[in-house]
């Protein structure tokens, strides 16, 4: 499951997830939208960020939750996303393949579940439970 640090991303895309980058093991926050990427959370409270795809140049993998547990960004989770719900490791990995290379984007649809994501928010603003 993804862990998530914000609801949208400061370019206005949908969730800010944690990623661990492949090459370093480093846990940095992702928007698989725009490519964003924070290195801390005081960047991510700045809106300071950095090319994901040239942070994570080997790909990045969905941290455990004893690795967040034990990580900088460990009370910065909100919540915990399904990949069926977000993305695979694997669509983000080609996606920043493909920045990498310079290539255009993959225009085919992200798998998302629009409604399900708006439920969310709608439930956190009325206070209840997210699941």
């Amino acid at each position: 499951m993804w862990p998530v640090v914000n609801e949208c991303c400061d370019n206005g895309c949908w969730l800010v997830v944690l990623v661990r980058c492949l090459a370093t093991g480093r846990i940095i926050a992702y928007c698989r939208d725009c490519g964003a990427a924070w290195l801390s959370r005081a960047d991510l409270d700045r809106g300071s960020f950095v090319i994901g795809s040239r942070t994570c140049s080997q790909g990045v993998a969905i941290p455990t939750r004893e690795e967040v547990a034990a990580s900088a960004w460990a009370d910065a989770v909100r919540e915990y996303v399904q990949e069926s719900e977000f993305s695979a490791a694997s669509e983000i990995n080609d996606q920043l393949t493909q920045q990498r290379e310079g290539r255009p984007p993959n225009l085919a649809p992200q798998r998302t579940r629009p409604a399900a994501a708006l439920l969310r928010i709608v439930k956190r603003l009325l206070g209840g439970p997210v699941r």
